[in-house]
């Protein structure tokens, strides 16, 4: 079974009594590269819950269950993250072009909600079943939200005026956190803006207290260095 979205046709997957999509739907659907979706992925690979927000498949599971995920799989790609519902909406929760508002809202209402509704209804069960997709949404609006907010959490790490902690910055540029070490790139940050007399901020944290922000150029110098 295939589903329209932005013009493409995706084949609709499910694992475990879920819908779920694979990078390469989401990379389709929203005209990006599969390795951006993939590095948005295992960059914020913590936040996501396995068995919630995504599975993972083996080629063995694909090919004992007889799973059709992808026409074409890479030979070395040994394991298929599967995203559900929420697990796909918190992986493009950084795509904020118009292009990806479209096309969230088309895989929602068209993809993953579209499961529920499968039997013509009676007038009686039409409004009951438009009160529990009422309900549905809400609950769904709520999980999301607290799953932003648990984002958000871990993330707050940028303010306005182009200031960002190490943190912030390296998730914002899409760096490793293996890469680089945040203290000694916060002292080198604090050097430079004392030398040329640049403002440093703070933002609150819940475990720190407070962290110091530093300007996005002062930062874009450093880890130019370090690359």
């Amino acid at each position: 079974m295939l589903v329209k979205i932005n013009n493409n046709d995706v084949m609709v997957k499910e694992f475990q009594g879920q819908r779920v999509v694979t990078a390469w739907d989401i990379a389709k659907v929203h005209e990006r590269e599969v390795n951006d979706v993939t590095k948005n992925f295992n960059n914020n690979r913590s936040k996501f819950i396995l068995g919630e927000d995504y599975f993972l498949i083996n080629r063995t599971e694909i090919s004992e269950r007889k799973i059709s995920i992808q026409e074409f799989i890479p030979n070395n790609v040994k394991e298929i993250p599967l995203f559900t519902e929420s697990g796909y909406l918190m992986l493009v929760k950084t795509f904020t072009d118009d292009l990806s508002w479209k096309v969230q809202r088309e895989l929602v209402k068209g993809y993953f909600i579209a499961k529920e509704v499968i039997k013509p209804l009676t007038p009686a069960e039409q409004l009951l079943a438009q009160a529990k997709v009422m309900v549905d949404m809400e609950n769904r609006l709520n999980i999301l939200e607290k799953n932003n907010a648990r984002l958000e959490n871990h993330l707050r790490r940028t303010i306005t005026n182009e200031y960002f902690t190490v943190i912030g910055y390296a998730n914002f540029r899409g760096i490793n956190a293996n890469t680089y070490n945040s203290s000694v790139i916060g002292r080198k940050a604090s050097k430079i803006c004392k030398d040329c007399g640049l403002a440093i901020g703070k933002v609150i944290d819940s475990k720190y207290g407070t962290i110091n922000t530093y300007p996005l150029d002062v930062l874009d110098e450093i880890f130019a260095l370090i690359n």
